[in-house]
């Protein structure tokens, strides 16, 4: 239960900070966030998980960490908001893999100790017209509530994958499938 709580608090806080970077046009630092979390993975399984890495993974870890430098230093300030998000969303995979829950079950026990705080804030947000809450119809309302199925079945996946899956290993897809989807959209802009 500890650490489906504490995974809770964690992924909570990164869809804060997500959604606060976008709304305040962080877009850039929000992404690079998301592309630094496979390192930190990484890092949580060979510091807390006690895993190790052969030569040429740490290789692989350097080239992409030299790459994260690069962006950062192009970026032109310490990103706090993407070292944020990458903390928390690893910490949440971090929780994931230790708690001794099934992915269902961990993700209806998160569920339910989220809902609470959603609705304490979406009110907020209704009672004080943020955003377009508080005049929409129904049809607004559902797409406001729709796509929240969509992350949740991917965290229910993502975490039954983790069980049976090396961390290291873990972080090392997640950085390669970030690296191609990130090569190829390069490619994609610049074929035009």
């Amino acid at each position: 239960m500890g650490y489906v709580a504490v995974g809770a608090v964690v992924i909570g806080a990164n869809w804060v900070l997500f959604i606060w970077g976008v709304n305040n046009g962080h877009v850039v630092e929000v992404s690079l966030g998301y592309f630094i979390n496979p390192l930190v993975t990484i890092l949580l399984g060979v510091l807390v998980m006690g895993e190790r890495l052969r030569p040429l993974q740490w290789a692989a870890l350097a080239v992409a960490l030299v790459a994260v430098v690069q962006l950062t230093l192009d970026y032109g300030a310490l990103p706090w908001l993407a070292l944020a998000l990458a903390a928390s969303f690893g910490t949440y995979g971090l929780m994931k893999k230790k708690a001794a829950i099934g992915a269902v079950e961990g993700l209806a026990l998160e569920t339910a100790l989220l809902v609470p705080l959603a609705g304490v804030t979406w009110s907020s947000c209704t009672r004080a017209r943020v955003g377009r809450s508080g005049r929409t119809g129904g049809r607004t309302r559902c797409c406001w509530r729709g796509p929240g199925w969509s992350p949740s079945c991917r965290c229910c996946c993502s975490a039954a994958r983790r069980r049976g899956c090396r961390w290291r290993r873990w972080g090392c897809s997640s950085t390669s499938r970030r690296a191609c989807s990130s090569s190829s959209g390069s490619w994609c802009s610049t074929s035009r």
